[in-house]
């Protein structure tokens, strides 16, 4: 998926990119928290499975652990830890806001993900980042609507 995302990001398709980058963030979660279930340890924040991803993409859903996987098996990778996750979902989010992709209300869903981890750790400075950026986003949003580059959006939603 590395290779892809920056094949697709050398070729300036950040919407590709940012999709690899997501599908291996929900890889590495799926991991983390089949680890953290066969440990007995709490999850600090991190999704539970690749489950947690279907908003962002409903093809993360087939990133899911072999039955019987022994996570054990991958506890020397520097892949499936939490400052990797934590890392290519950061990235997903950059490519999904880059000006080419405009996926903004996917961004939203992956800080969504992103967020609690932080919390988890109390970490204010990345929470304040992870705010910031996401009043940009909306802003982006917003603005897209009101000059109809994008859709309207559903009835029950109204900008004022």
């Amino acid at each position: 998926m590395h290779s892809s995302s920056k094949l697709n990001h050398h070729h300036q398709r950040y919407a590709e990119a940012a999709m690899c980058n997501v599908h291996t963030s929900a890889m590495i979660a799926e991991y983390l928290g089949l680890a953290a279930r066969q440990r007995g340890q709490p999850l600090h924040g991190i999704p539970a499975s690749a489950q947690a991803f279907t908003l962002v993409s409903p093809n993360t859903k087939e990133e899911v652990a072999p039955a019987g996987f022994n996570v054990d098996n991958l506890q020397d990778s520097t892949v499936f830890t939490k400052s990797h996750l934590i890392k290519t979902m950061g990235g997903a989010i950059d490519l999904l806001t880059h000006e080419q992709a405009k996926l903004y209300e996917t961004a939203n869903e992956m800080y969504k993900l992103l967020i609690p981890i932080y919390e988890s750790d109390f970490n204010y400075k990345e929470l304040r980042e992870c705010h910031a950026s996401l009043q940009e986003v909306f802003e982006k949003i917003i603005e897209s609507v009101r000059t109809a580059i994008r859709n309207a959006m559903p009835a029950a939603c109204s900008l004022q």
